[in-house]
C-alpha cells in the first residue's frame, strides 16, 4: 500500500537527511550541457532554494488529519509525498496568475515527474492531499534531455541557456551596426519602459499574463546588484536589458530578468543582436558566465530571437491537467 511519507520526525535531523536527500536528486537531473558549461549550481545555493519548503512539506503533516482548511492557504502549504517509490515535495499556488483555480508545483522530486509512469494514479494523490482547494492543474519542470513520459496539456515556459563566451563569439548577428546597449545609472527611463508594455498589450493581447511588465523594485535590483541597460536602436532609445545572478533548476547564471524592444523597432529581427551585445558586456566581468533565461510558450518571437543568438532550450515548465 502506498504511503504518503510524512511519518518522518519533524526534527532539524530528519529535515537535514531530506535536504541532502533533494539536493542529490536536484544535482542528477541537471542537463548535461550545463555540467559541461561547469554552471551547476551549489549544494548551499539548492539548499537555500529548497529549505523553507522541505520545512513547511515537514511541519505540515500536523494538519494533515483536520477536515477544516486555512482559506485561503498559507503560501508555503507543501506537502511531501511518497508515490511508488519516487518523493515529492508538492505546494499549493493559491494564486493562479491566469485567474484560474489552485494549482499545484511539484517542485522537488527524486525522479522528474515527466518520467513518472502511473500519472493518474499520482493524480488521484495530489487530489486528495490538496482536495480542500479544488486545484486543477499541476505544473512540473522537466530537463529536455530526458524522456516525457506523461501526455502533458501544454507547456508553460522554455529554459533556454548558452555560455557568453559562446553567444558572444557567434557571427555578428543581423543588425548588429544597428544596435548598441548604454550601460543605465538610473530608473528614469521607467515611464517610457511601462509604455512600450502598455502598447504591447494592445498589439498583442495574448501576451497579457504570460509576459510581465517589470516593478521599479525588480529593474532597480538589477541596477543595484546585477545587469541593467537600455537599447539604443540608430541611436534613439529603444527598449530594456536586465538580469541578475540567480540559481534556477539547479542552474546557476546570468538570470534574463527583462529583454524588450519598442514596437518601432520590433519585428526587424534586432533581437539577436541585442542578445549578443548583451552577452559581450556580462563576458566583460563574468566570462564563464552561463545566461540564462525563460520565455514563455506564448512568446515565438522571443523564443525564436533567443534560439538565433545561440541559447538552447535544457528544459520546460509543463502543465497536467487534474
Amino acid at each position: 500500500m502506498q504511503t504518503d511519507a510524512l511519518l518522518f520526525d519533524p526534527d532539524e535531523a530528519r529535515i537535514e537527511a531530506l535536504d541532502r536527500f533533494f539536493v542529490d536528486a536536484s544535482l542528477a537531473q541537471v542537463h548535461p550541457l550545463i555540467r559541461d558549461w561547469g554552471a551547476v549550481a551549489t549544494d548551499a545555493e539548492l539548499r537555500e532554494a529548497q529549505r523553507d519548503a522541505i520545512r513547511a512539506a515537514v511541519d505540515g503533516r500536523a494538519g494533515q488529519g483536520r477536515a477544516v482548511f486555512a482559506s485561503p492557504p498559507p503560501p508555503d502549504m507543501s506537502r511531501l509525498i511518497e508515490f511508488d517509490g519516487h518523493r515529492l515535495i508538492a505546494t499549493l499556488d493559491a494564486h493562479n496568475p491566469a485567474g484560474g483555480r489552485p494549482f499545484i508545483r511539484l517542485f522537488r522530486s527524486t525522479v522528474p515527474p515527466g518520467m513518472i509512469a502511473d500519472w493518474a494514479g499520482l493524480k488521484r494523490r495530489l487530489l486528495r492531499r490538496f482536495a480542500a482547494f479544488g486545484p486543477g492543474e499541476v505544473l512540473f519542470f522537466h530537463p529536455s534531455h530526458l524522456p516525457l513520459c506523461v501526455e502533458t496539456a501544454e507547456i508553460d515556459d522554455h529554459l533556454l541557456a548558452a555560455p557568453v563566451g559562446k553567444m558572444s563569439g557567434m557571427p555578428k548577428a543581423a543588425g548588429s551596426m544597428r544596435v548598441t546597449l548604454k550601460r543605465s545609472s538610473s530608473l528614469a527611463f521607467y515611464p517610457r519602459y511601462k509604455a512600450v508594455y502598455d502598447a504591447t498589450y494592445v498589439e498583442r493581447p495574448g501576451l497579457r499574463g504570460e509576459v510581465r511588465t517589470e516593478t521599479e523594485d525588480s529593474l532597480g535590483f538589477c541596477l543595484r546588484h546585477g545587469f541593467l541597460f537600455e537599447i539604443l536602436v540608430d541611436g534613439k532609445w529603444a527598449g530594456v536589458v536586465a538580469a541578475k545572478w540567480r540559481t534556477l533548476a539547479g542552474v546557476r547564471g546570468v538570470f534574463m530578468v527583462e529583454i524588450v524592444l519598442d514596437g518601432h523597432v520590433r519585428g526587424q529581427r534586432l533581437g539577436p543582436a541585442v542578445h549578443q551585445l548583451f552577452a559581450e558586456a556580462v563576458a566583460m566581468s563574468a566570462p564563464e558566465a552561463v545566461i540564462i533565461g525563460t520565455i514563455s510558450a506564448k512568446n515565438p518571437w522571443s523564443l525564436q530571437a533567443a534560439r538565433r543568438a545561440g541559447r538552447i532550450e535544457i528544459g520546460a515548465w509543463h502543465w497536467v491537467h487534474l
